[in-house]
């Protein structure tokens, strides 16, 4: 079970099967993924998730595949963050971050939050290897990455399609060693 965390300037707030049986969550979720200037960076605007989907995706919450994180500032919900594809044989998983409202972006929210991930996965999943992907071109999220001490593992030549032209898709990795000395040193969390 994910537990609450409480950063200085925002919250993550463990997601149920039953979040998005809040109204205001859901049109808001839906919002973003239908925002251009949100998606621009991400297949979510490719994509709409239909109802059976984010049905899916709650079962996935629920049955502990995924483990998701509403982004709250100042109680209102504006993004979400995960550890996907959980491997409990490989102790590996995922992370993935989507922080919809434009105005959070550059302020700290994605680096602390996955750096709270990281602390999840490592520390009460007992995980060895975390690791996430990202458009070459996102220039935040590929700054994320090496600010928290991901290793780009390599790189998918034109793994994705974005406003009109494939982009390579940057894959990126930190191991618990890893993670334990760039803890040592300072950082994170």
């Amino acid at each position: 079970m994910a537990c609450k965390y409480e950063a200085q300037n925002f919250s993550l707030e463990p997601m149920g099967p039953d979040f998005f049986d809040n109204e205001d969550y859901l049109r808001q979720y839906q919002s973003y993924e239908q925002d251009p200037r949100v998606t621009a960076w991400n297949s979510h605007g490719l994509f709409y998730k239909t109802d059976r989907q984010m049905q899916g995706w709650m079962a996935a919450i629920e049955s502990g595949s995924i483990i998701s994180w509403a982004i709250m500032v100042d109680g209102k919900y504006v993004g979400v963050c995960s550890l996907d594809s959980i491997n409990h044989l490989y102790k590996t998983a995922e992370v993935t971050i989507f922080i919809g409202d434009i105005q959070q972006w550059g302020r700290g929210i994605a680096t602390e939050a996955i750096g709270f991930m990281l602390q999840h996965g490592f520390l009460r999943l007992g995980l060895n290897r975390i690791w996430s992907g990202t458009a070459a071109t996102n220039e935040g999220m590929n700054r994320v990455f090496e600010r928290l001490n991901f290793v780009l593992e390599g790189s998918f030549r034109q793994g994705m399609f974005l406003q009109g032209a494939y982009v390579d898709v940057n894959e990126y990795a930190i191991l618990r060693q890893d993670w334990d000395c760039y803890k040592a040193l300072g950082g994170g969390v």
